[in-house]
Formats: C-alpha cells, sequence, structure tokens
C-alpha cells in the first residue's frame, strides 16, 4: 500500500485500469501489458479483455490522438547537477524492469550540466515522441509547460524542487524514520550536527525537521577532498564544535578517511552518519551508520504511477510506506566528554 496525497484537478469518471486490473485478479503490470500488446499468457489476456468489457473500461485515447499515437516508450531524465547518489541504479533496476513488463521501452538520459542540459534532454524526449518522462531530483523547466500542453506526464521521483509543485512526486515516506534517528542521536547526547551536501543537493535536515534538540549547520560542497578535509578542520576548531557528521554515502565515506587523516577517531570523538545505505556500508574499517531504503517497493510504486497517468488517470503524490530503517553500526557512539577535539 502507497500514501497518497491528493492533488487539485478534476477526477476520471468511470472505471480505471487499476478497477480492470482487480477485477481480473491481476497486478496493474499485468492489465496494461495485456491491453497494449505485451506479452501476457492467453489466458490472463482473456480475463483482462472480460474485466475491460464488464466494466466498460475504455483506454484514453484522446490524449494519444493528440500526440500523435502512442510510441510505448517512456523516458527517465537523471539530474545528475543535484548529485543523483548511489540509490538511483537500484531504483532504475526496478522501474525499467516493471516498465518493460508493462510493454514499455524505456529511454535514459543523465543531466550533468544544469539546466541547460535538463531543457535540452526534455527536449529529445519530446522529439522522440516518448508517452512519459520520470524525472529524477526534478526542477522547473521551461519545457513542463510543452508537456502539460502535449498531455505528456511527468512523474518527479526521489526529490522535487519548489518551483515545480505540480508535478506529482513519488517518495519514500522518510518522516518517522528520520525522527527515529534524531532521537537516537539526541539520546547518544548529540547537540550540534554539520550535514555536508553536494551540488546543490538539497539537506536533509531541512526536509525532515523532527529533529528535537540538534541544531545543524550545512556545508555544501563538491567532489574536492581538500575542500572537505579544510571544513572538517574549521568546524571542528570552532566555538561551538560539531560532534556529528553527515552526509550521503560517498560523503559520508570520505569523511571516514578524512578523520582518520586528521586523527580524529570515529566513534570515539565524532560520530558520521551517511543518509543512503550501501552494500559496503557494515565492511569499511569503521562500519558505517547509515539509513537503509527499499527500492524496490519505490521502483514498483513510481512505475505504477506511471502507468496510471498513461490511461489519464489522475495523478497524486504517493509516499511509499514502510520502505526505510535506521541502521546503527560503529561510526556512531555518545558524545565524548567535554576535554575538546583536537584537528591536527
Amino acid at each position: 500500500m502507497t500514501n497518497r496525497k491528493r492533488r487539485p484537478g478534476p477526477r476520471v469518471s468511470g472505471p480505471t485500469l487499476q478497477s480492470v486490473a482487480d477485477l481480473a485478479g491481476l497486478s496493474l503490470m499485468s492489465a496494461s501489458r495485456a491491453l497494449s500488446g505485451g506479452q501476457v499468457s492467453p489466458e490472463n489476456a482473456a480475463r483482462v479483455k472480460a474485466a475491460a468489457e464488464a466494466l466498460g473500461y475504455v483506454p484514453n485515447v484522446a490524449a494519444r490522438r493528440m500526440r500523435g499515437g502512442r510510441t510505448n516508450t517512456v523516458g527517465v531524465l537523471i539530474n545528475a547537477d543535484l548529485d543523483p547518489h548511489m540509490e538511483i541504479m537500484s531504483i532504475l533496476d526496478c522501474l525499467i524492469r516493471e516498465m518493460e513488463e508493462a510493454g514499455k521501452q524505456v529511454l535514459l538520459s543523465v543531466a550533468r550540466g544544469g539546466s541547460a542540459q535538463i531543457d535540452m534532454h526534455l527536449e529529445g524526449f519530446l522529439a522522440r515522441g516518448v508517452d512519459g518522462v520520470f524525472f529524477q531530483n526534478a526542477q522547473p523547466s521551461r519545457l513542463l509547460e510543452r508537456y502539460r500542453q502535449a498531455e505528456v506526464p511527468v512523474v518527479a521521483i526521489s526529490h522535487r524542487d519548489d518551483g515545480c509543485p505540480e508535478l506529482p512526486f513519488v517518495t519514500h515516506d522518510a518522516e518517522a524514520v528520520f525522527a527515529q534517528m534524531y532521537q537516537r542521536l539526541t539520546d547518544l547526547g548529540h547537540r550540534v550536527a554539520v550535514e555536508f551536501t553536494r551540488g546543490g543537493t538539497p539537506p536533509m535536515h531541512e526536509k525532515f525537521r523532527s529533529f528535537g534538540e540538534l541544531r545543524w549547520r550545512r556545508c555544501d560542497l563538491g567532489s574536492d577532498r581538500t575542500v572537505m578535509l579544510a571544513h572538517v578542520r574549521t568546524e571542528l576548531a570552532s566555538p561551538d564544535p560539531p560532534t556529528l557528521f553527515m552526509a550521503d554515502y560517498p560523503g559520508a565515506v570520505e569523511l571516514l578517511s578524512v578523520c582518520e587523516e586528521l586523527r580524529v577517531p570515529v566513534p570515539e570523538k565524532l560520530s558520521v552518519v551517511s543518509t543512503v545505505d550501501g552494500l559496503s556500508a557494515p565492511m569499511l574499517r569503521t562500519p558505517l551508520s547509515s539509513l537503509r531504503a527499499d527500492y524496490e517497493l519505490f521502483g514498483r510504486a513510481a512505475a505504477r504511477s506511471m502507468l496510471a497517468a498513461l490511461e489519464g488517470e489522475e495523478i497524486e503524490d504517493v509516499l511509499v510506506p514502510g520502505g526505510m530503517e535506521w541502521i546503527e553500526r560503529s561510526s556512531t557512539g555518545p558524545v565524548p566528554e567535554p576535554d575538546g577535539v583536537s584537528a591536527r
């Protein structure tokens, strides 16, 4: 089950693809595949056809005619300028598999140069006649209005900038797990923390704000280790030094290395947390405390939203519940005695 936030706009009346799938006793993916001529067993194809006829279901053909017919192709745009992290590969693996099982081909593009590249790829998808686009780390673009006019759905995944609230959004329902992590860190005595971000990535502590007594500072860095090392040294020498650093997985691994170089023991003098779990996190010299997400759940939820949008159904924001957990390992510990942290 997913938690949905209703979006403004008229509802589609009459039976939907989901109601056809329910009556046929099949998944949304199987029903979509059967109706679009994808590979399904003759028995399942007959069940879907019978369910559609019983409900009077007619696929939305108006948008197809406006776009010159379906291509059974969807685009996935990765906004790498906002640092897509490692987890995007896990999301893509599931999302692409689900779409292909529904008879859709997937075109993948990666924007690395900011808004100009995003516009270029969005324009390219339109030129290729895609039926819809997944937009990871979505941000405003002048092309979004053209998508709206052409009735080509765009579904934001992972992150959606405040400047494009009209896009339906699929993300993890992470409020509870962040609150759990904040409470645990507070119980360990942490009060001052720094979150390292890269390339303008929105900090997690601003998105999930139920952090109680923790006071956060943000440091936006590039990928230059020298800059990170200098900033860590500066933070630890400040009048109000942090006892906790948080970053995405590559950043957190780099922080562990920087602390080792500065001879700051983790977690005896400083705790480090990753906002993303990695396969190697428990195997590091100092196993890394992190937030683990179920990207299979996420990918399936995103695929369901797109398939519904392709049938002309109203799309709502989707919060995927139960897909995240706090994994405490050796990189977090109690706040040390107030004897100061020396970053040599």
